[in-house]
């Protein structure tokens, strides 16, 4: 089934800002907590490594996040590089967004499922990246994000380039009645079943905020409908995930910064 896949695809309209920005297929998996041994878990930081490699990227440049399904965004520099590459136990505890003006720091999120979405401000070259579930969804991810790159950077809104990357669709999203509550605009209902469109919902946010429809970049993936290419959980991928990544390549003038909301 993966025989013939690439290991990655590469977002281009980033590599003209030397910037790097891809997301896996599901040739490897690169989620550390299905590693239950330590075999296992070395099986899958070669993977990491292999990819890193292919993108030009050192592993011990990532920073990984712990994806715990909330809102919380975490500013990042060079200090933290390495954190929950090589062991899940080392990743940036309690958030599942990150920020960054640092040079060859490479923003990490897993997914199968769930939307991974990619920020860059070409002005002040910040970066970001997002996992936003239903949860994350709800609770404004994206939005939280874009705040974030603001107040730290002065980032405008209204040039910020924002890519979805794989992800389940309002097409696969069946959902309970209760998601009517917490999302009316974005769930309807097919047959006897409801399905929420995740893809929508985080747009609308990201309208909302200032972002232009035409620097919204959707790659209309997904995850359940392509999983021959891409993990997908709700598909049976319950251990194995999807791997986003973004990095401003090294260019002099930038300074690095940190700092947590």
């Amino acid at each position: 089934m993966t025989k013939y896949l690439p290991l990655f695809y590469q977002i281009r309209q980033l590599q003209q800002y030397n910037v790097v920005a891809a997301f896996s297929t599901r040739v490897l998996n690169y989620n550390l907590r299905a590693g239950e041994n330590s075999l296992e878990r070395e099986r899958i930081v070669n993977a990491r490594r292999k990819l890193f490699a292919s993108l030009g990227m050192r592993l011990d440049a990532a920073v990984f996040l712990e994806q715990v399904h909330k809102a919380n965004v975490r500013v990042i520099s060079g200090k933290e590089s390495g954190q929950g590459a090589f062991q899940f136990n080392t990743s940036i505890a309690d958030c599942d967004a990150a920020v960054t003006k640092g040079q060859e720091i490479a923003l990490c999120v897993l997914s199968a499922d769930c939307l991974p979405v990619i920020f860059f401000e070409p002005q002040k070259q910040v970066a970001a990246i997002a996992h936003a579930g239903w949860r994350g969804t709800h609770a404004r991810i994206v939005q939280h994000t874009l705040s974030v790159m603001k107040k730290r950077y002065a980032t405008d809104p209204g040039t910020t380039m924002v890519f979805l990357g794989p992800g389940i669709r309002a097409c696969c999203y069946a959902v309970g009645n209760e998601f009517f509550s917490f999302f009316p605009e974005y769930v309807r209902k097919k047959g006897a079943k409801a399905y929420f469109d995740l893809v929508r919902a985080n747009t609308g946010q990201l309208l909302e905020s200032g972002v232009r429809k035409e620097n919204i970049y959707d790659s209309r993936l997904c995850s359940m409908c392509r999983r021959n290419t891409f993990f997908s959980y709700r598909g049976g991928d319950v251990r194995q995930r999807t791997l986003t990544v973004v990095m401003l390549k090294k260019n002099e003038g930038r300074e690095n910064d940190c700092a947590v909301y």
